[in-house]
């Protein structure tokens, strides 16, 4: 072989090298930066969109009552923050970029509970009780997992305004997925209201509030 045959070989091979080492650098840095490629932070549309299901043994409200959900009120000092991005040394904001944590809270409940059966009516006039909820924690964290957490203060009310129970319920979840991006937070948000509705909807004592005298039939 002559030498100069040689010497062109082995640059080739460095350049080809080099040229697939680059495409990889910018395949990882392109999947790592899905959702977060400027300073401004992750934008994420809030729809309940829930990959879960509320497992488990259920309590059931007696007496088929109609149950009103009232607008759900938000607590929360930054309505629209949702939590960060950790992965590197400086966090990344994230925040909603349409809807609201109120909605997607109410709709939540709204959609959990009718599909295991009780009647949640669209008017409070004529309803059996009614669920009044405030949001004190809504966020999901990566790091380099998601993390979701999200904390109520509900309470059940009758059909006079009497405060019938009271309390906070709690529900989270975690997962993994592509880095900062947008559908995973929604996931994992919607995720964690399954959990929290699942443990309310499994308390016998908040499902007794919401119960009424079994309406006669004669």
């Amino acid at each position: 072989m002559r030498p100069g045959m040689a010497k062109f070989r082995s640059v080739t091979r460095l350049m080809v090298g080099g040229a697939m080492a680059a495409a990889l650098m910018v395949s990882s840095m392109a999947c790592k930066s899905s959702g977060a490629s400027n300073s401004g932070g992750v934008s994420v549309p809030l729809v309940y969109h829930p990959t879960n299901i509320v497992e488990g043994s259920l309590s059931v409200p007696t007496g088929k009552p109609k149950i009103f959900i009232a607008p759900v009120e938000d607590t929360r000092t930054q309505p629209k923050a949702i939590g960060e991005n950790r992965e590197e040394s400086t966090p990344i904001p994230v925040t909603i970029g349409s809807g609201s944590a109120s909605q997607f809270v109410h709709d939540a409940l709204r959609d959990e509970m009718r599909k295991h059966g009780i009647d949640v009516v669209d008017d409070a006039a004529g309803a059996d009780r009614t669920l009044s909820a405030s949001i004190t924690t809504f966020e999901a964290n990566e790091a380099p997992n998601y993390h979701g957490t999200i904390l109520l203060s509900v309470k059940v009310l009758d059909a006079s305004g009497k405060v019938l129970t009271e309390r906070t319920v709690s529900g989270e979840n975690s997962t993994w997925g592509k880095s900062a991006d947008p559908a995973n937070y929604q996931q994992v948000l919607s995720n964690a209201m399954v959990d929290l509705i699942g443990s309310m909807m499994k308390n016998a004592d908040f499902m007794q509030a919401l119960s009424v005298t079994a309406k006669s039939t004669v």
